[in-house]
């Protein structure tokens, strides 16, 4: 008995010490996952009845800021165009170049972020 036990991993079955068994290669190899998480960006802005710049509150910045406005087509506008190109009014054409008939957007001047938005006329 002046032998000395085999180690763990031979007695129990275990790969024998000094190297991988016969027709094993020693890389791992290992799969990545990707993981889409779905990101979802809304859009908070209110009605209001100012057609002119006011002092709101920017939920992005979180300030107070006076808005810069910008005037959009909206339904009003289109209804007027349609009439007028059916009817053959051109005098109401004159009516799209005024402000009064597009819809008014308030920006925050910082962030450029839509925080208000009045509606004209037709639209409701």
């Amino acid at each position: 008995m002046d032998s000395a036990p085999p180690p763990y991993s031979a007695a129990v079955g275990g790969n024998p010490v000094g190297g991988n068994p016969v027709g094993t290669q020693g890389t791992h190899v290992t799969q990545s996952q990707v993981v889409l998480v779905p990101v979802i960006v809304q859009s908070q802005f209110k009605l209001v009845d100012y057609d002119k710049p006011y002092v709101e509150y920017c939920p992005m910045c979180q300030t107070n800021v006076t808005t810069r406005t910008i005037y959009v087509a909206g339904p009003c506008w289109s209804v007027i165009m349609v009439f007028a190109i059916v009817f053959l009014l051109l005098p109401l054409l004159f009516c799209l170049c005024w402000s009064g008939t597009k819809d008014v957007r308030h920006y925050c001047p910082n962030c450029g972020s839509l925080i208000a938005y009045k509606r004209r006329g037709c639209g409701g």
